[in-house]
């Protein structure tokens, strides 16, 4: 069974907090360096409308989603471990305008 992490960081000024497993994300205590600095050089309008593909345990997208506070977020992954986990973490996070989805789920019509 793979061990929970739990991750909590200052990303573009504001607090964060995140559970990831052993096979989602390394280092599992902290940010990778490569997140971190795409979350601190994205610009996001508050009311875009994002696309995180393969997004792992969340981390862009959630930070995306706080700076987009009337837009709306979708993160997806392939692994269904992943969409549970971030399901969490937006909850965690207290994130209303995101949603993570399986990868390969039929469209909407």
């Amino acid at each position: 069974m793979n061990r929970t992490y739990q991750i909590s960081d200052f990303l573009k000024g504001q607090q964060f907090n995140f559970e990831t497993k052993g096979g989602l994300s390394l280092p599992k205590t902290e940010i990778e360096q490569g997140i971190r600095l795409l979350v601190e050089t994205m610009e996001i309008k508050e009311d875009d409308t994002i696309l995180d593909l393969n997004c792992g345990y969340g981390a862009i997208g959630i930070v995306a989603a706080s700076m987009a506070r009337h837009g709306n977020i979708i993160l997806t992954t392939p692994d269904i471990r992943a969409v549970q986990l971030v399901q969490k973490n937006i909850k965690r996070n207290r994130l209303m305008n995101a949603e993570v989805i399986l990868a390969d789920e039929p469209g909407g019509d």
